[in-house]
């Protein structure tokens, strides 16, 4: 039982990334409603063409991580003896504050090093593709981008924070529609703020 739940964290996960990322595509396509579509960013149309272009490396990415990644996960988590002790608020809100940093910190200087010109061009560039931000856009990236600076921590960094599964599960789960929200294109305050982010991609 323990052992497939982290199995299936990734499936879990990867479902409440899908449903933001398809309202918010869906909000694109049909313009509906109207008082969202008001808040788009940037006054962009996606196309049917924009979402073909992303569907081959959004299909591949969630292969692997419900496939290999899951098992490679499970094997990790079992590894690191979590355990499925349901945390206290004390403890949830500490585990948390651990994961975000730490998370955060790798993020920010994997960010960096990729927009560095001389690795640019083959391991971010795909992900700038598009300058106005689509919400799948968070799962547009090269493997090795997605996977060193995106994903791959997302799954590391827990076990070394916390024993408590639950708290990984949250985190991660809750992780997945920030990261939907940052690429969506809207103004999707006071959820989420990706009016920064947008602008970053611009460029």
């Amino acid at each position: 039982m323990m052992s497939s739940m982290f199995f299936f964290m990734n499936h879990v996960m990867s479902a409440f990334y899908v449903a933001v990322a398809t309202f918010f595509t869906a909000v694109d396509i049909s313009h509906k409603p109207e008082w969202l579509y008001k808040k788009k960013i940037q006054k962009v149309d996606v196309t049917w063409n924009d979402l073909k272009t992303m569907a081959p490396t959004v299909v591949l990415v969630g292969f692997l991580n419900c496939t290999v990644v899951s098992y490679l996960t499970q094997l990790y988590f079992t590894h690191m003896g979590l355990h499925m002790e349901i945390p206290s608020w004390l403890k949830l809100a500490q585990d948390f504050l651990l994961f975000a940093i730490f998370y955060d910190t790798i993020f920010f200087f994997w960010h960096l090093f990729s927009h560095q010109p001389s690795v640019y061009g083959w391991i971010h560039k795909k992900h700038h593709e598009f300058k106005s931000p689509q919400a799948f856009e968070g799962l547009y990236f090269t493997l090795i981008d997605f996977y060193a600076g995106n994903f791959g921590p997302l799954i590391l960094i827990g076990p070394l924070v916390t024993g408590h599964f639950y708290s990984i599960f949250t985190f991660t789960c809750l992780g997945a529609v920030s990261i939907s929200l940052a690429h969506c294109g809207y103004d999707a305050r006071p959820i989420h703020d990706p009016r920064i982010h947008d602008i970053h991609h611009e460029y």
